[in-house]
């Protein structure tokens, strides 16, 4: 095993509950703004080393499902699934017009100057609610056994890989009315439309977590489906 290896089994191993803990050195980095400067770069290197430990998790996990499922250039189709922008831009005008009013509030009763206090709230609201203004990352890979998912709704993250021979069906769903509660959405788009539905080969589901159907919303489904197996595809409008 070289330095790599090494260094991505290490971060993939590090909670992610406790990297997500980096918003509270932005508190500290607004509350004492005033002080000796190397105070706020104490904190704000936390916050860059968490944004940071968050991507290299991502990289790590990557790598790893290449180094399991496709060390000599086998099938490795990599999807991110794109932050959908106008939701985030509509969340994000909400998390203004908090951050003002609560400002507004606060600037007399902490000592704080108007802008401090807009930038504490915002700064804090957009580091520990990522998800709800950005979406769940959601990382897709297809491979020659089967399709590996990264998957962050919270405070911890998802890694699974689900056969092929764990599937029943692929479905393409063109035009989705309404998801049955049994299906599990796996994407950063609450409220999919269309995507892929995998179907278990087994009534068990395919864990004890995801006991039924299983929704992905590729950025490119045509690209996407072209790298499993056809005789899994099912087209369905």
């Amino acid at each position: 095993m070289n330095i790599r290896q090494t260094l991505d089994k290490f971060i993939l191993h590090f909670p992610v509950l406790f990297i997500k803990q980096y918003p509270y050195a932005w508190i500290a980095i607004i509350v004492l703004w005033s002080w000796p400067p190397n105070f706020s770069a104490i904190f704000l290197s936390i916050v860059l080393v968490g944004i940071f430990s968050l991507r290299w998790r991502e990289a790590a996990w990557i790598s790893e499902m290449r180094r399991q499922h496709a060390p000599k250039n086998e099938t490795f189709y990599i999807d991110r699934v794109p932050i959908p922008w106008a939701r985030a831009g509509r969340n994000l005008a909400i998390l203004a017009a908090i951050g003002v009013a609560t400002a507004w509030f606060l600037e007399t009763r902490l000592s704080l100057t108007f802008w401090q206090a807009f930038t504490l709230v915002c700064g804090f609201g957009l580091f520990y609610f990522d998800v709800r203004f950005f979406g769940a990352v959601t990382i897709y890979i297809v491979t020659g056994g089967g399709i590996a998912i990264y998957f962050v709704p919270s405070h911890t993250d998802y890694r699974i890989f689900l056969r092929f021979n764990e599937m029943e069906q692929i479905v393409r769903m063109d035009r989705i009315e309404k998801r049955p509660e049994s299906w599990s959405v796996l994407s950063r788009v609450r409220a999919a439309r269309s995507g892929v539905l995998l179907m278990p080969r087994h009534a068990k589901g395919f864990t004890r977590l995801l006991d039924g159907e299983v929704l992905l919303t590729p950025t490119n489904v045509d690209e996407f489906l072209k790298y499993v197996p056809s005789t899994l595809v099912l087209e369905e409008n």
